[in-house]
């Protein structure tokens, strides 16, 4: 049986808001800066292209050229 995903818990974003409201603390974190934007995505009810949000960073020089991260929200790859 599959079930939906469950919400993000209000703790989950408050921690993805500190993340994403304080990014030069967690600026070599591209992984928990990805997460952290999945959350509120997910909490917004939207899903989050990773390829393109990995693209951005890298664009921006904050990671390298190594492989997309395999991360996902929504329940969708």
């Amino acid at each position: 049986m599959h079930r939906p995903p469950a919400a993000p818990t209000p703790r989950a974003v408050d921690d993805a808001l500190a993340v994403v409201h304080s990014p030069h603390l967690v600026h070599d974190q591209p992984a928990l800066r990805l997460n952290a934007w999945a959350t509120l995505m997910e909490h917004r009810g939207n899903g989050v292209a990773v390829a393109r949000l990995c693209h951005m960073q890298r664009a921006m020089g904050l990671i390298g050229r190594g492989p997309v991260l395999a991360i996902h929200s929504g329940g969708r790859p």
